[in-house]
């Protein structure tokens, strides 16, 4: 129902929101909040809700925001035993001839906010939900996982590079398999280094060719070092990474035949070498550990910055072999097996997803 419909039909049929609706008011747009609560529709979210639990969702100070309710059309809900959140979604939900039907299929899943924090919600994270949450508000774009979700924590100042991140951020949201949606993650990255060459030449005085040459031979065609490229230019925080990368230590036997027996000497910070590897998965990735465990590859009295880039290397790398062995599949690369679901969904695209959200920093 509309906020008009809504006030007409408590004006008509009082009874039906007796005890219910302490407080109503109008908000932007077609939004508003009843008993300072405002129901936002869900047209697609990832399997992962799709469980009966609420979802709670929290900003980035650990404020509780508001929660998530996946709906599912087939299962009746009584309507006057359902919660006063839950009421809210069913108000924006039913339309005026369901009123009076005591049970209720909802139509889609709903996020319920706080209206204190809608405004910034719709400013802030509405449209980059298909980023940290995985789940979308634009009815344009409505698309097997048992590893459920039960908080989230919204992530603010993001903005998509380009309107081809956007379609591929949805084309993430519908990939219901781990190992094609880590290719589809790791898509932004490849569209992301194409934008900032063309960014940077732009930026070129058309006049000074020899600029130009020297940016031209700067790029390289390897996939490895693009990515690097791109972490180089973007990523802000390298604690957040470094604690994905410790995730390591639940996968070793698997990081050693991904990594190492599959691996190339090329582009890998421990030069294939598994005994470097072995001195650090285990006690983590800090600048400490590291700087004491592998000397110069970490450590340079000169760069001041070669534990950063060390952490920057491994994380392109570890992310470029998963990848490899994912597209490619083939002999001579690793190739994932079912079993293997756990340490993409736990690793893998955890890693690739902290690095996504800080390139996607608006800056």
């Amino acid at each position: 129902m509309t906020f008009d419909e809504l006030n007409n039909q408590i004006a008509q049929n009082s009874e039906l929101f007796s005890n219910k609706i302490e407080e109503k008011k109008q908000l932007s747009g077609e939004y508003y909040s009843i008993n300072n609560l405002v129901a936002i529709k869900i047209f697609e979210l990832n399997s992962r809700y799709k469980h009966s639990n609420p979802i709670t969702v929290y900003n980035e100070g650990s404020d509780e925001i508001g929660t998530i309710y996946y709906l599912d059309p087939t299962v009746e809900k009584v309507v006057d035993e359902i919660s006063e959140w839950l009421f809210v979604a069913y108000l924006k939900d039913v339309s005026i001839e369901e009123l009076e039907n005591f049970k209720y299929n909802f139509k889609g899943s709903y996020l319920v906010l706080k209206e204190e924090y809608f405004e910034d919600y719709l400013t802030s994270y509405y449209e980059t939900a298909p980023l940290w949450g995985m789940l979308t508000h634009d009815e344009s774009h409505t698309a097997t996982d048992n590893f459920l979700i039960e908080t989230i924590t919204v992530k603010k100042d993001l903005q998509f590079p380009t309107g081809l991140h956007i379609n591929n951020s949805i084309r993430v949201l519908k990939q219901p398999f781990h190992f094609e949606r880590f290719l589809k993650l790791y898509h932004h990255l490849e569209l992301l280094y194409d934008k900032i060459v063309v960014d940077e030449i732009k930026s070129l005085n058309e006049e000074n060719l020899t600029q130009l040459g020297k940016l031209i031979k700067s790029f390289d065609d390897n996939e490895c070092k693009k990515l690097l490229y791109v972490l180089k230019k973007k990523v802000t925080n390298i604690q957040e990474i470094v604690e994905e990368l410790n995730k390591i230590v639940s996968f070793k036997d698997l990081a050693k035949e991904i990594f190492f027996e599959f691996g190339k000497k090329d582009n890998d910070p421990f030069s294939n070498d598994y005994s470097l590897f072995e001195k650090v998965y285990n006690i983590g990735f800090t600048e400490e550990n590291c700087k004491r465990e592998l000397g110069n590859r970490a450590s340079n009295p000169n760069n001041p910055e070669q534990y950063t880039l060390f952490i920057l290397k491994l994380a392109a790398y570890w992310i470029y072999r998963v990848r490899c062995s994912i597209a490619h599949n083939k002999i001579g690369e690793f190739i994932f097996k079912e079993e293997d679901e756990n340490f993409i969904i736990e690793f893998a695209e955890p890693l690739l997803n902290t690095i996504i959200m800080q390139v996607f920093k608006n800056s």
